[in-house]
């Protein structure tokens, strides 16, 4: 009854601070619906990039490209501007402007420059290098790099395919082979590994709605590191230990009704998911292959941020210095533990780093549930480095807990 009682308390405590808990709730949401949203659509295959190509070329390298760009899952090839056909001063005045990012202007001699070239080489002599360009890439100024550097290898690419071709021809007509086919001979195929039959593809729903909810669950931390200094701040915590009532009774109740918070926002983000997300034109969350075991990883993430909610209560002396250091170091660990940006692009000696971060635990445990259709042999490193956290930040909340302020 005494547990039952401070865990009352605590939920008394939490409802009262209603745009704090709304707060708690709606903030993991939005951030998981307009990072999906725009994740889905820069993953998506069907996401492409509007090119204004202007093909002065009358040979096959422009029809080439061209064919190349309307070929491709990445890029729309655009000759008209609103009806009208390209020219080079309104392909410019496009890009520069911002309605376009980039533009593709293949010049008249690109074509014979190549074969050209080509036949050059076959002579035993070297490619004379031209004064004008053959294709200009023409860019705005706000493009990432990235980006150019994604177009100008794709160009190369068909460049480099089209040069390939054109020898291939000329040995062939000299030597009397067959000619290859345009189709490739071999063929490429995706295959995810998992060490479990694989029944969806891996999309940007699978991967922020775990990321973002294991975000959302460490953010408990700031209320409960709050109500605790200000109960001791209030003498309230001095006057409950005059009660009959222990000490760990008291943060037993804290510590399960910070966790039925926090299952109550790993519903409300899996709602999110199966429901919201896909009147945007998502993919469905897919909850993989043993549903049942996100409800321990989220038990697991819950304690482990209700440690450290305890940890910062006691070691932090004000209101203003857990309010600091909480979400900094919230934000900092979610940055290393891949939710913001995924582990593998990070720097090597950051990846080493990242193995540190409570965060990642958490959401490589829910990536390995809704992903890799993992089962609970392959859950227990991470969830067992869960629960370590746990225990050692509650074992120095109690050890710091009694100090003088």
């Amino acid at each position: 009854m005494k547990l039952l009682a401070s865990i009352r308390k605590e939920l008394t405590l939490l409802l009262r601070d209603r745009a704090g808990l709304a707060l708690l709730f709606v903030m993991p949401m939005a951030l998981v619906l307009v990072v999906t949203l725009v994740q889905n659509n820069v993953l998506d295959a069907r996401s492409q990039i509007d090119v204004l190509v202007l093909n002065e070329d009358p040979g096959r390298l422009g029809r080439a490209i061209e064919e190349g760009l309307r070929a491709s899952d990445f890029f729309v090839a655009r000759t008209t501007l609103e009806g009208v056909p390209l020219t080079s001063d309104l392909l410019h005045r496009a890009v520069a402007r911002g309605r376009f990012r980039l533009g593709i202007v293949i010049h008249p001699q690109a074509s014979r420059n190549l074969e050209r070239g080509i036949d050059r080489l076959l002579e035993g002599a070297e490619p004379e290098r031209q004064a004008h360009e053959e294709i200009t890439l023409i860019l705005d100024p706000a493009v990432q790099n990235a980006l150019e550097d994604s177009i100008e290898n794709f160009l190369q690419r068909l460049v480099q395919r089209e040069q390939a071709r054109v020898l291939l021809e000329r040995l062939a007509q000299v030597l009397a082979l067959p000619v290859l086919p345009a189709s490739p001979l071999v063929e490429i195929r995706r295959e995810y590994a998992s060490d479990q039959p694989l029944k969806i593809k891996p999309n940007a729903v699978q991967h922020n709605v775990p990321a973002w909810t294991m975000f959302g669950i460490f953010f408990i931390a700031m209320p409960i590191s709050s109500s605790l200094i200000r109960e001791r701040n209030a003498g309230t915590l001095t006057r409950l230990f005059t009660m009959p009532v222990s000490f760990p009774t008291l943060l037993l109740g804290k510590i399960l009704s910070h966790v039925v918070i926090n299952l109550g926002q790993l519903a409300l983000m899996l709602g999110v998911g199966l429901f919201v997300l896909p009147w945007f034109g998502t993919p469905v969350l897919s909850l993989g292959d043993h549903p049942q075991l996100i409800l321990l990883v989220g038990l697991c993430a819950s304690l482990a941020a209700t440690g450290f909610g305890l940890m910062l209560g006691t070691l932090a002396r004000t209101y203003e210095q857990a309010s600091t250091v909480g979400p900094i170091s919230i934000i900092i660990a979610a940055a290393l533990g891949g939710i913001m940006v995924p582990v593998f692009l990070m720097p090597r000696f950051l990846q080493s780093v990242s193995a540190a971060s409570p965060l990642r635990w958490g959401h490589e445990a829910f990536v390995d549930v809704f992903v890799r259709g993992a089962d609970l042999a392959a859950l227990i490193p991470n969830l067992s480095r869960l629960v370590l956290f746990f225990l050692v930040t509650v074992s120095v909340a109690t050890l710091f807990f009694f100090r003088e302020p």
